[in-house]
């Protein structure tokens, strides 16, 4: 059961808290909370997964304005990530293999070209630029089928 944004309530104003049971194969709470929460005796929150990860802004509580607070029970192993991360060693990658060389060729000075070769409509490369060339050389040596002589 994955929660995003999500609140699971069983509480009340005036009376007691409720009974929420979660049994699932993973419970993920990202920003959500699950909640027992009353105005006389907190609910009873019980939780039994053996994958259950929870957010920084996420939380589980069973409390009480005035009486006994609830009961909360999370049966799932612990997980201790922060020991277990291993930062990923990626040989070869480099600023260069993602950023582009400069598309004018500097010719000196305030002067600069720009030169693609290649087939009308397909890039040079996957990712490339799409050539284009101007409508003159486009149309040279063929005429629209409208404007032909008779």
């Amino acid at each position: 059961m994955s929660l995003y944004q999500s609140q699971i309530l069983a509480g009340s104003h005036q009376q007691n808290g409720g009974i929420i049971d979660v049994s699932a194969p993973f419970l993920a709470l990202n920003q959500s909370s699950i909640n027992g929460n009353a105005y006389h005796t907190g609910g009873t929150i019980d939780i039994s997964t053996p994958n259950f990860v929870e957010s920084t802004r996420s939380s589980v509580t069973a409390t009480s304005q005035t009486g006994n607070p609830g009961k909360v029970e999370i049966s799932s192993p612990q997980l201790t990530l922060s020991g277990n991360l291993v930062a990923l060693s990626l040989p070869g990658l480099s600023a260069e293999a993602y950023l582009p060389a400069q598309c004018g060729k500097s010719l000196g000075g305030d002067v600069s070209s720009f030169i693609v070769l290649g087939h009308d409509g397909l890039p040079l490369e996957p990712g490339g630029w799409v050539t284009s060339f101007p409508e003159e050389q486009k149309d040279k040596g063929r005429q629209h089928p409208d404007s032909q002589e008779k």
